[in-house]
C-alpha cells in the first residue's frame, strides 16, 4: 500500500497504484508535466496517455497542510 510505503496516512481509499491515486483525487488523467501536492507528497506527472498515467515522481513536501493543488508545468 502507498501509505505503507510512505509511512504516512493518505486520504482515500487504500490502493497500492500511485495512478489509481491520483484519478480517485482529480477524476481525470492529468497532463504530461502536471504536478500535485496531497498529503504531503508532491507528484508529478512525467508521462501520461489520454488513457493511461505512465510515469509518476512522488516526494515528500515537509510543511504541506493536506490539501489537493494542482498546478500544469510546462
Amino acid at each position: 500500500m502507498l501509505s505503507d510505503h510512505f509511512q504516512a496516512p493518505l486520504s482515500g481509499k487504500p490502493t497500492d497504484s500511485v495512478s489509481r491515486w491520483i484519478l480517485a483525487h482529480v477524476q481525470r488523467i492529468p497532463e504530461s508535466g502536471e504536478a500535485f501536492e496531497l498529503d504531503g507528497l508532491h507528484l508529478t506527472v512525467v508521462r501520461a496517455t489520454p488513457r493511461r498515467i505512465q510515469e509518476v515522481l512522488v516526494w515528500r513536501t515537509p510543511g504541506n497542510n493536506g490539501q489537493l493543488s494542482l498546478d500544469y508545468e510546462d
